[in-house]
């Protein structure tokens, strides 16, 4: 049986400072780092949407090129083709290689930029993937650098193989007659 003496209050006492200790030293710490730790994953992520919010704005800007580019093929054509009709199979063949090369152009322009684009993003993601993993993770080694391309040693002249050597050396057998 329980017997309620002094004893039970001086438990209960180092209980509740023990609680309040612990509070103070240990959860309202671990609280604040994983806040910090959901800001910060937050705030990655939207940068990360944003970069991929530029990059479909950079494909929609060459989707678009790229429609404008075929319509003004496209009108290049049909003018081309009436004044073919009028002047005859030299000019509308002119006009095709002129429409041809204005989408080529303009395809080429496009691409371009869209490649520029990529390759300014794609430069970022290691460091915003270093980033999130470093922040959710903690401090990470360095990675090594990567090893710089060596040139290519030329394969040295082989031995001739082993049944080139067998039938070079082997005398050819008489026919019998």
């Amino acid at each position: 049986m329980i017997d309620l003496d002094l004893t039970l209050f001086i438990q209960l006492f180092n209980f509740l400072v023990t609680l309040v200790v612990l509070n103070v030293l240990l959860i309202r710490p671990v609280r604040e780092i994983i806040r910090k730790r959901h800001e910060t994953t937050a705030a990655l992520t939207a940068e990360a949407d944003g970069f991929l919010a530029r990059t479909n704005t950079a494909l929609d800007n060459y989707e678009s090129a790229l429609r404008a580019a075929r319509e003004e093929g496209g009108a290049l054509r049909r003018q081309a083709h009436e004044e073919a009709e009028n002047s005859g199979q030299a000019v509308l063949a002119e006009a095709h290689a002129d429409a041809h090369r204005v989408i080529t152009q303009k395809r080429e322009a496009t691409m371009e930029e869209v490649r520029k684009g990529r390759e300014a993003l794609q430069a970022d993601i290691p460091a915003l993937t270093a980033g999130i993993v470093e922040k959710l993770v903690g401090a990470l080694p360095k990675a090594p650098a990567p090893a710089q391309n060596k040139p290519e040693s030329v394969p040295k002249a082989s031995a001739p193989r082993p049944q080139e050597r067998k039938t070079a050396a082997r005398p050819k057998k008489k026919a019998r007659a």
